[in-house]
């Protein structure tokens, strides 16, 4: 394969972006995990189980919640995650609702395995389609969930 193809294929391969509803205003100056603590109380049961479909009409804190990720992160907003602990929690919350976020986007789907990478993408493993091909937006930063899982968390 030559350089300028390959290079070519991983731009397009880093290109794909879920983007969370801009009409949800979020402030800059304080971070809260409310609307995400709120969504798990109402939508996941005892055994961690999710009720996709009544999600799919009932979702107002979990995209309040990913309004407020893709305007906020430790890496845009460091004063407001003084501490590691702060950084490490907004990194694994921020990754669990970009999951579910994810899967509200495909649904109906049986798993992650149902989301196929692009047509280029073909020579990528089977769960690649849905962790390294849709990303998300964390302070204005576009990345994918293979890279929070593997660089960041």
């Amino acid at each position: 394969m030559h350089l300028p193809y390959l290079a070519f294929l991983l731009s397009l391969t880093f290109s794909c972006t879920i983007t969370p509803n801009p009409t949800i205003p979020v402030s800059d100056s304080d971070f809260s995990h409310s609307e995400f603590d709120t969504f798990l109380h109402q939508h996941v049961d005892e055994s961690g189980l999710i009720d996709y479909p009544v999600l799919l009409k009932e979702r107002p804190n979990l995209d309040r919640y990913i309004a407020r990720t893709a305007h906020v992160s430790p890496d845009s907003h460091p004063a407001l995650f003084a501490r590691e602990s702060d950084r490490l929690v907004y990194w694994i919350n921020a990754y669990n609702a970009a999951t579910i976020n994810q899967i509200l986007a495909y649904y109906p789907i049986a798993n992650v395995g149902d989301v196929k990478p692009p047509w280029y993408g073909f020579f990528f493993p089977q769960r690649s389609g849905f962790f390294l091909f849709t990303r998300s937006l964390y302070g204005g930063r576009a990345l994918n969930l293979y890279y929070l899982e593997n660089s960041i968390i």
